[in-house]
C-alpha cells in the first residue's frame, strides 16, 4: 500500500475506532428501545467486520491457509460450529476443542513463521479473545459481549498501528 493511501486511512482508522467504542457504550447503556437497540448492535457487527477485513488485508493469507495445523483447527470449528447449531450431542465439546487448537496452532504459526513485529503480536492477543468471544456466545455464557468488545479494540489497535507504521516509513 502506497504511503499516500496510509495517510488517509490512518484517521479513518482512528475514527472507526473511536466510533465503535462509542456505539459499543450506547449499546451497552440502551435499555429501551428495540430499534435503537438493532441499529446500533448493527453498526457493531460492521465495525468488526471492517476490522476483520483490515485484519485480513495484512496478514498473507495464502501462506497462513496454506498451514496444515491451522486449516484442521478451521475445519474444527466449523464442524464445531455445524453440531452446536443444530443441537447434536457433543457440539459445545467439540467446538472448544477446536478453538483451543485453533489458537494453539495460530500462536505457533505467528511465533515460528511470520515476521517478529508488533502487528503480529497484536494478532496473537487478538485470536484468541475472539475465539474465547465465540465460544462464549455459542454456549451462552456471560461476558462475551465485553470479551468481543475487548477483541474489537485490540482489532483496530492493529489497523492503526499498521496504518501509522506505513507513515513512519520512507
Amino acid at each position: 500500500m502506497s504511503k499516500s493511501r496510509k495517510l488517509v486511512l490512518t484517521p479513518i482508522a482512528t475514527l472507526a475506532l473511536l466510533a465503535l467504542i462509542i456505539f459499543e457504550l450506547l449499546l451497552f447503556f440502551n435499555q429501551g428501545n428495540k430499534m435503537t437497540f438493532q441499529t446500533l448492535n448493527l453498526l457493531v457487527i460492521l465495525g468488526h467486520l471492517i476490522g476483520l477485513a483490515c485484519l485480513y488485508s495484512t496478514t498473507q493469507l495464502k501462506q497462513l491457509l496454506s498451514n496444515r495445523l491451522i486449516m484442521a483447527g478451521i475445519i474444527g470449528m466449523g464442524i464445531g460450529m455445524i453440531m452446536k447449531i443444530m443441537h447434536l450431542p457433543f457440539g459445545a465439546y467439540t467446538l472448544l476443542i477446536a478453538a483451543i487448537y485453533l489458537i494453539g496452532a495460530s500462536i505457533y504459526y505467528f511465533t515460528r513463521y511470520s515476521s517478529k513485529n508488533t502487528a503480529n503480536y497484536l494478532k496473537i492477543i487478538w485470536l484468541p479473545l475472539f475465539l474465547m468471544a465465540i465460544i462464549f456466545k455459542m454456549n451462552h455464557f456471560p461476558g462475551a459481549h465485553k470479551i468481543l468488545f475487548t477483541a474489537s479494540v485490540v482489532i483496530w489497535l492493529i489497523v492503526i498501528h499498521y496504518c501509522y507504521s506505513g507513515m513512519n516509513k520512507r
